[in-house]
């Protein structure tokens, strides 16, 4: 599990950015039916993925985060 999320971190944005692009074709979709909860929620997960995107390219940020998320579940791990 930590190496399939140390993977998702790594690649972040290449994964983050289409996800984005799908979100928000469904936040155009819910838009069009006026279902107004539905549509911010979309737009708004939307524009989160795609500026924690752009900051992770900004702050290079595998370099700095991936230690911290790697410390982080390995402070979970006990060896007996």
């Amino acid at each position: 599990m930590l190496y399939f999320l140390l993977f998702l971190i790594r690649y972040f944005p290449f994964w983050a950015i289409p996800v984005a692009l799908v979100i928000f074709e469904i936040g155009v979709y819910y838009y069009n039916r006026r279902q107004r909860f539905a549509f911010v929620l979309f737009f708004g997960a939307a524009a989160t993925l795609t500026l924690t995107s752009i900051a992770w390219l900004v702050f290079e940020g595998y370099w700095r985060a991936g230690p911290i998320v790697k410390k982080f579940f390995d402070s979970f791990t006990t060896d007996l």
